[in-house]
């Protein structure tokens, strides 16, 4: 991975290498609203890139994060919540 900016606490910029082209790409900002801290997350990939399956993998994991950081619930296993989330991400 290469970083390509970094700013704390608020932005980070990070570049990784794929071997069939372009490189993969996630930006993450954080800034302060009512008091909470928001995320915002994006990950750049290629037209032709499995999009359904980085967003479904990108919220179980972010569900996964959320759960640590309020102590709240965490998803459930990746096999039960892709049964659940996959249709809705694939239409």
């Amino acid at each position: 991975m290469t970083i390509e900016v970094c700013d704390p606490p608020h932005r980070l910029v990070v570049l990784w290498p794929q071997a069939d082209g372009e490189p993969g790409r996630i930006d993450l900002d954080l800034r302060e609203e009512g008091g909470r801290t928001v995320l915002r997350f994006v990950q750049l990939f290629p037209a032709e890139a499995a999009a359904a399956d980085y967003a479904g993998g990108w919220h179980w994991y972010l569900d996964e994060l959320d759960a640590v950081g309020t102590g709240g619930p965490a998803p459930a296993d990746w096999d039960t919540f892709w049964a659940a989330a996959g249709p809705g991400y694939r239409t």
